[in-house]
């Protein structure tokens, strides 16, 4: 903007103030206020009391009392599994349960993994065209430092030039051909965990490893793959819990139900 310096130097007062009254401005004291009156205080007793309820973990008591090992023996739960949406739907006596498939599948195969670091004996199935990926310096050096437990889990790796590895065998729970997105997955999710969560170098690659491969929240499941998930189930230790310790499965009894209509 241009500076016009022959312009009026006064204030420019609005038109519908020029014949308004000059006030003297004024100043309101609160006479009632007096700073050496005792002000009533927040009792503080008890705080600790507080501190201990919001630092024990949230639970279901519904949830925590349900026999899900029972039911996951009995065979009556195969027999009416069908899907709605991520959910494993199969009605039982009790009512209908209602399982997370993807976080019932990350739970399968965390404990598959799991008993193959324990064995120490991997099982992989060789490429007959191998495939070579690479990672960036700093991606290089960490998968460096986890090689040996990936070679467990089934990946047969040979470095391969600078930041370069060979993939020259893959795991027999992934499909040939997405070897280079599951191992950079795998990365992906043992750097996010090792910021999240406060757990094992063995223990996070078992996380990653089964989050990479396990199904996808939008994957449709024929008969056959929603029976195997709730026959594995059985098999594993906390079953009823997914591995970010949420539950995987809830229980809707048939009163409960009945309830929702009266």
């Amino acid at each position: 903007p241009t500076i016009d310096f022959e312009s009026e130097k006064t204030f420019d007062i609005p038109h519908s103030m020029r014949y308004q009254a000059v006030q003297k401005p004024g100043i309101t004291v609160n006479t009632d206020f007096n700073p050496f009156r005792q002000e009533k205080s927040i009792s503080t007793s008890g705080w600790q009391k507080l501190y201990e309820a919001s630092s024990k973990p949230t639970t279901h008591p519904e949830f925590e009392n349900q026999n899900f090992s029972a039911i996951l023996n009995s065979e009556e739960k195969n027999e009416n599994a069908f899907q709605i949406g991520p959910y494993i739907i199969s009605k039982i006596k009790e009512g209908l349960l209602v399982v997370d498939a993807v976080a019932a599948h990350e739970r399968i195969l965390y404990q598959k993994f799991s008993k193959q670091l324990e064995n120490g004996k991997p099982l992989s199935q060789q490429s007959l065209f191998p495939q070579t990926i690479t990672f960036s310096p700093s991606d290089f050096q960490l998968m460096k430092e986890i090689e040996n437990d990936i070679r467990l889990l089934g990946f047969d790796l040979q470095e391969f030039g600078q930041n370069t590895y060979a993939i020259q065998g893959i795991p027999t729970d992934i499909d040939k051909g997405n070897e280079k997105e599951i191992l950079e997955s795998i990365i992906e999710q043992f750097k996010h965990n090792s910021t999240e969560l406060s757990t094992g170098i063995r223990e996070n690659i078992l996380c990653s490893m089964s989050r990479s491969i396990a199904i996808r929240k939008n994957s449709i499941l024929s008969n056959q793959e929603m029976k195997m998930i709730l026959h594995e189930l059985q098999f594993c230790e906390k079953s009823e819990h997914g591995l970010n310790g949420k539950p995987c499965m809830i229980l809707l009894k048939t009163g409960d139900l009945a309830d929702r209509f009266r």
